[in-house]
């Protein structure tokens, strides 16, 4: 039988420790960052289609600045190893910032993560933002 070779995804492979074993943590596993609060759908079990939800936690839309995002990336730099795992997610669809590729390339430009990602609904990629994340170093998309 022929063997075939299939890409596993970073966040499958194995490479399991015991958390018991690591703790207490010099560097975290994984950082996430939320971009914005904007999104193009309106899902009912987000708090983007749900009005309710919406008012009740008094949601306001936003989103990073350049600024901000150097400061955490500046401040990572003072763990003694790198990020195993740094992810663009959240309340928010990634694709809407207008600097995505531009803050993932400042990720990996920085040596702070082994690996980075983003998760999107997809809707909004194009193949001009598929070439721009691919061009920035963007590990996976989810």
């Amino acid at each position: 039988m022929e063997d075939k070779t299939r890409f596993v995804p970073f966040h499958t492979q194995k490479r399991m420790h015991k958390l018991a074993d690591m703790t207490p943590l010099d560097t975290p596993l994984f950082v996430v960052i939320n971009l914005n609060t904007f999104c193009n759908f309106k899902c009912q079990y987000c708090i983007h289609g749900n009005s309710a939800l919406y008012a009740k936690y008094k949601y306001r839309n936003s989103r990073m600045e350049r600024p901000l995002l150097e400061k955490a990336i500046d401040d990572m730099r003072g763990f003694p190893r790198q990020v195993e795992h740094f992810g663009f997610i959240g309340a928010g669809e990634p694709l809407m910032h207008h600097e995505l590729p531009e803050f993932v390339r400042h990720v990996k430009d920085s040596g702070i993560a082994k690996y980075v990602s983003v998760t999107s609904n997809c809707s909004l990629l194009t193949a001009e933002k598929s070439r721009a994340l691919l061009d920035a170093g963007l590990d996976e998309l989810r």
